[in-house]
């Protein structure tokens, strides 16, 4: 723990801890909220980002937003600003956006495109797609420089079913082991070349991460989404019998409503008629129907605000092109702003609430309990 935290507020993680223990020991029959300081607690915060979030692997994006050698995205990632990019020898990497002069990003958070090099818009010092300086000018009398010498540092960058992820931990076991199990179900990420990223979406939700975690159910769609997920995925449809979990996910089928729109069959799909959400521990969420893909990579900021990115993945025949021209439109837009109006509006007031305790959950909420039981996990592992 850290030195510089109070005396009162080392008594108040210790009894947090303590709560992690007995969440970590709970069965499906006995689901439930952790108890509410957790949500807000800056100490826990800190260990959550100290003992999950800085060591796991984290889902960033999709391998069609990096079909050709000089596409990337740029992510800002737990403070770390970075680029995804394919390299000319067609690598996949994480490199700093940070100039290594003076420390100006070359690219911000949501930038994407194709580059031949990045270049520093403070002093125009040019880096290659691997981050390795190409030029700077004005440099060649200074006698200690070299360009050879300078490169933006990489991160660790796992491709997982086409899925990309990234790890702040240089030393962090490999992720494919812990989603063997999940490998075959997952394989229609392998999407078609032709397949494109549509309606990406990116905010920043007021709101703990850990609430965003919990939404990943279906038993708040008949009330928060009435005219949109309810219609296609209604909450009297969910399938219990199919949740399913391993070392590093967890999934639930959400049953599919007579009014889903159907479009063009996903290659690959061998499921039920059933909407599969699927999260990779800590929070990174994918969604597979019959005929559509979707993942929402989702990560903290700070204890009450959590960055919230989103895309589908589809045909490019299949692109709603209002939507493409004015995401605010699209069906995505729609249900993600509807959850936020729950969330930052309602749950992240109410639950500082001084007499609150620990809510009990529907068997529909068995998601709840598999992600806290991972996050309490590595907590415990390291802290006892």
């Amino acid at each position: 723990m850290n030195k510089f935290v109070s005396t009162a507020a080392r008594t108040e993680l210790r009894e947090l801890i303590e709560s992690l223990k007995a969440y970590s020991k709970l069965t499906i029959e006995e689901i439930r909220t952790l108890d509410p300081i957790h949500y807000y607690s800056p100490e826990f915060f800190e260990l959550e980002l100290e003992h999950v979030w800085t060591k796991e692997w984290i889902l960033v994006g999709h391998m069609c937003q990096l079909k050709k050698p000089g596409d990337f995205f740029a992510r800002d990632i737990l403070s770390e600003p970075m680029i995804i990019v394919r390299g000319e020898d067609q690598k996949v990497r994480a490199i700093s956006s940070v100039c290594q002069h003076r420390f100006m990003p070359v690219v911000r958070h949501g930038q994407q495109g194709n580059v031949k090099r990045f270049m520093c818009p403070y002093h125009l010092w040019s880096y290659g797609l691997d981050g390795q300086l190409k030029g700077a000018t004005y440099m060649k009398e200074h006698r200690c420089f070299k360009v050879e010498d300078v490169a933006m540092p990489q991160y660790r960058v796992e491709i997982w079913n086409d899925l990309i992820f990234v790890n702040l931990d240089d030393d962090a076991a490999p992720l494919a082991p812990r989603l063997t199990d999940a490998e075959e179900r997952l394989s229609v990420f392998k999407a078609p070349e032709n397949y494109v990223p549509a309606y990406q979406h990116d905010d920043i939700w007021d709101v703990n991460w850990k609430f965003v975690a919990e939404n990943n159910e279906n038993y708040h769609t008949v009330a928060i989404h009435p005219q949109t997920v309810q219609l296609s995925s209604p909450t009297e449809k969910y399938r219990a019998d199919l949740a399913a979990d391993g070392e590093g996910w967890c999934s639930a089928f959400w049953g599919s409503g007579d009014n889903r729109p159907r479009g063009r069959p996903v290659p690959g799909y061998k499921g039920e008629d059933v909407l599969e959400l699927c999260t990779i521990y800590p929070l990174g969420t994918v969604a597979i129907m019959p005929d559509s893909l979707s993942i929402y990579p989702y990560w903290p900021i700070s204890v009450d605000k959590t960055r919230i990115t989103a895309m589908s993945i589809i045909h490019p025949d299949d692109v709603i092109q209002e939507w493409e021209d004015d995401h605010s439109k699209s069906y995505m837009a729609k249900f993600l702003n509807e959850d936020y109006s729950a969330l930052g509006g309602g749950i992240g007031w109410g639950v500082k609430s001084k007499k609150l305790k620990a809510g009990m959950c529907s068997n529909q909420e068995e998601m709840v309990l598999r992600i806290h039981q991972h996050t309490a996990r590595k907590i415990l592992e390291a802290v006892g």
